[in-house]
């Protein structure tokens, strides 16, 4: 099963982004798309961190991290934990928290790795088969989303996320919405690595 957002990182092209088509550059234009021609982004300034967030990588770190601050707190139960790791296997296999229909997170960074701090305040809307919004969810101070509202009825859905007024879509609608499954620093199922910011 692909997950929710396995096509999120791509831009749209005329609102139809095909399965495999580039994702965007690390400058922010569109990978196969209509560009904004801007440069390159600017690294988006999270502020400090938040309780259980550091700014020394853990003894696990990659180093692939833009924001420059990591989850430190390990398994301590938090919204804010663990950002970019699949919180629906997590709380269904430990049987803690509630049982997520939806989760994920938002990164600056196709490869940010798990336990980055991802960014606040992306807002992402699921949209049902109908075309129409089924809900919408911000991103906390760690970047992640996450819904226990049922997807009955609105399946299959895809997904699109907003940040400083401009608008990522997927076109390939999903019924899994881990969405961290696919979206890992890899990337998998089509993914091209993480949920990142348009």
């Amino acid at each position: 099963m692909r997950c929710l957002l396995s096509l999120l990182a791509l831009v749209v092209t005329s609102l139809a982004v095909a399965c495999g088509s580039s994702p965007p550059t690390a400058d922010g234009a569109e990978g196969e798309g209509e560009g904004e021609g801007e440069g390159e982004r600017e690294p988006v300034d999270v502020g400090p961190p938040p309780f259980g967030f550091s700014t020394t990588p853990t003894l696990t770190s990659t180093g692939a991290c833009s924001t420059e601050q990591w989850w430190v707190q390990g398994d301590r139960e938090s919204e804010l934990m663990h950002p970019g790791d699949d919180c629906t296997a997590c709380h269904l296999r430990e049987r803690e928290g509630p049982i997520l229909s939806v989760a994920g997170t938002v990164f600056q960074n196709l490869d940010d790795e798990t336990d980055c701090r991802g960014i606040p305040d992306a807002v992402i809307e699921i949209v049902g088969s109908n075309g129409q919004v089924a809900f919408t969810l911000t991103a906390n101070a760690a970047g992640n989303f996450f819904s226990t509202r049922s997807l009955t009825g609105i399946a299959p859905y895809t997904a699109r996320v907003t940040y400083d007024g401009r608008t990522i879509e997927m076109a390939t609608p999903q019924t899994d919405g881990a969405c961290n499954r696919c979206h890992t620093a890899d990337g998998i199922e089509g993914a091209p690595g993480r949920i990142v910011l348009p």
